[in-house]
């Protein structure tokens, strides 16, 4: 999950600008996020997951077009042959407790 900062946000729209007003095209922030070396995943509020790295499909073995737009614990559920796991359980609720907390 990201958080939103507002720095990051401005100095964004700042590079964007510059380059439109020197005539150069605007920098492609999905091209560097999708190939950013770690492994991303961005989550909205309602953990469903809106953007993932390269290097995060490549690690899941999975496909954007598998993943993107689907709530996280659909698209990588619990282990269904290990009746005792308690992966997404626990994930869940930390999760609820960030969201719950907003921090």
């Amino acid at each position: 999950m990201t958080a939103h900062d507002p720095a990051s946000a401005l100095a964004a729209r700042r590079t964007t600008a510059a380059a439109a007003a020197a005539g150069s095209p605007a920098p492609d922030f999905r091209t560097l996020f999708q190939s950013a070396p770690g492994l991303y995943l961005v989550l909205d509020s309602d953990l469903t997951i809106v953007a993932v790295s390269d290097a995060f499909l490549a690690a899941t073995l999975t496909t954007r077009d598998d993943i993107v737009g689907h709530p996280m614990f659909e698209a990588f559920p619990d282990n269904p042959d290990d009746p005792v796991t308690e992966g997404v359980r626990n994930l869940k609720a930390s999760l609820d407790r960030v969201r719950r907390e907003l921090r």
